[in-house]
């Protein structure tokens, strides 16, 4: 751009700054703080051995991979991490790197999408012995359908409380999870805006009443 006039430098400026701000939504602000926090550590464990948190001194690319593994090692030992986490980790550490403007260490070469042979070894006896992730058991269609049938009671002084409970289990299910998608949002990057308490209203015969006021 230095050869360019100050139009097409000041346009080309203002799509640069309009296209880093697309990117910052690939990353959530906690996963964004997690990788700015592990990234600390990491420099902090290279400043106490005597090398720059890029590895920029040391030429030889195996004597890199031997700290990542380090690191890792111990931020598993240290953190008592489960499947998946160190390589997370270590993924914290390489983009970091990149960003400074070196080759992502973990890479066989620069640009490369597969990671050392050695690391991958590293990574793959962790997950042999490391406690899987903990999963999440979420409510199915055929609960949804179950609701009806299992959680009305036919005691006239529980019916409606029970009729209201299944709706709003139901109203749970296909929209307060994302509710713009079944809204028809106009705009396409509303579609995961959350539910506010004011956007929800129960209707009794024909009246109509705001959940944030009731």
């Amino acid at each position: 751009m230095a050869l360019a006039d100050s139009a097409t430098r000041e346009c080309f400026g203002a799509d640069l700054h309009s296209a880093l701000d697309i990117t910052k939504y690939d990353v959530v602000a906690k996963t964004a703080n997690t990788r700015n926090n592990t990234f600390a550590k990491w420099a902090d464990f290279c400043s106490a051995h005597g090398h720059p948190c890029t590895l920029v001194d040391i030429p030889d690319r195996l004597d890199k991979i031997a700290y990542l593994i380090v690191f890792g090692y111990r931020y598993r030992r240290q953190n008592g991490v489960r499947a998946g986490s160190v390589e997370h980790a270590l993924l914290a550490v390489g983009k970091g790197i990149s960003d400074l403007g070196q080759p992502d260490p973990r890479k066989v070469i620069a640009g490369s999408d597969q990671n050392h042979p050695l690391l991958q070894a590293f990574y793959k006896g962790m997950r042999d012995q490391d406690p899987a992730p903990d999963r999440a058991y979420p409510a199915n269609l055929t609960i949804i359908r179950k609701l009806l049938e299992c959680c009305l009671s036919s005691d006239p002084k529980y019916f409606q409380r029970d009729l209201h409970t299944t709706h709003l289990i139901i109203a749970a299910f296909y929209w307060l999870l994302r509710p713009a998608e079944s809204l028809w949002p106009e705009h396409p990057e509303s579609r995961s805006q959350a539910f506010r308490l004011c956007d929800i209203f129960f209707t009794v015969l024909t009246v109509q009443y705001c959940a944030a006021d009731i």
